[in-house]
């Protein structure tokens, strides 16, 4: 994922620490909820928004595309077994 600008911010008190440069990068986990919660934009909110558009639109890419198709039913399983919900 590119990321468009150098990202680094600190909030101790919701042990928020995000430091990511610009560039082409695989964002883990970690990295990824670094880049979503980022707020510090020069149009703001506006640019924040797209940023987040445009990480999810490369998230569908990267989880749709044909390799990932004939492992569905074995991530279902997983799925089925690893998660809790309260939905029916």
């Amino acid at each position: 994922f590119y990321v468009p600008r150098r990202m680094k911010y600190s909030d101790p008190t919701q042990n928020l620490y995000i430091d990511l440069y610009e560039g082409q990068q695989h964002l883990d986990g970690n990295k990824a909820e670094q880049f979503v919660r980022f707020r510090y934009y020069p149009l703001g909110d506006i640019d924040r928004v797209t940023a987040q558009q445009n990480f999810l639109k490369a998230l569908a890419e990267q989880k749709l595309n044909a390799s990932i198709l004939g492992k569905i039913p074995e991530l279902y399983k997983t799925l089925q077994n690893d998660v809790e919900t309260n939905f029916s």
